[in-house]
């Protein structure tokens, strides 16, 4: 992946407070995790969020789909695939 110091520093900036609150969450919840894999699976899970608040991805709205019912479709899949990363042992 191409680094973008910007990038890096407006997602920190803006979102790496509630990162870490998440982090010290999950932790509790996840104590099988080291803090190294707690801390890459949730780098890879936020670079799945923000690709998708980005909309670069492939999968557009479908015709005939209204954009709130698009949104919410996108946000179940999101959060079945981070749950699934997060939980893997």
């Amino acid at each position: 992946a191409e680094h973008d110091e910007r990038l890096r520093r407006f997602l920190s900036d803006n979102y790496g407070h509630v990162l870490r609150e998440f982090a010290v969450v999950f932790h509790r919840k996840l104590p099988g995790l080291t803090k190294d894999e707690l801390y890459w699976r949730l780098d890879l899970v936020a670079g799945a969020l923000t690709y998708t608040m980005a909309d670069f991805g492939l999968i557009k709205r479908r015709a005939g789909t209204s954009e709130t019912a698009h949104r919410e479709y996108t946000i179940e899949h999101l959060l079945r695939f981070a749950a699934a990363g997060l939980r893997a042992p």
